[in-house]
């Protein structure tokens, strides 16, 4: 499944996850490799630079690998917070568009800052859940 995910410089931040085929609403984009759950003990070690690709999926604390750690924030999104270690389209996805979640959505710990999605109706902020 996520072989047609491809991971390319973003224009909204840094490196983003880009859909190499059409997708259709409804259809699982991305598949989670959900195998790193971590304990609180475990998150309160790991480096900083590693913190902001753990989310909370269920309760559970899961260090992201790729391609879904380089879904960026758009408070505008195109996939559905993964559930049940899935990511399914909102809307059709055309093949080259940037795969984009709502960080409220599926994160829970990650700090306040500057969102930089440049939507419509962008919230100007993202906070933790």
């Amino acid at each position: 499944m996520n072989n047609f995910i491809e991971i390319k410089q973003s224009p909204i931040h840094g490196m983003g996850a880009f859909a190499t085929k059409a997708f259709k609403k409804g259809e699982t984009v991305v598949v989670w490799d959900t195998s790193r759950v971590l304990s609180q003990e475990e998150f309160a070690v790991l480096p900083q630079d590693q913190k902001p690709y753990v989310a909370n999926l269920g309760g559970k604390l899961v260090l992201m690998h790729s391609p879904e750690k380089f879904i960026n924030h758009s408070c505008a999104p195109n996939i559905a917070p993964a559930q049940k270690g899935k990511d399914i389209a909102l809307r059709d996805i055309e093949a080259g568009e940037e795969i984009l979640a709502d960080y409220l959505e599926h994160k829970g710990n990650e700090t306040a800052r500057a969102c930089k999605c440049n939507s419509a109706d962008c919230k100007k902020f993202i906070v933790a859940a």
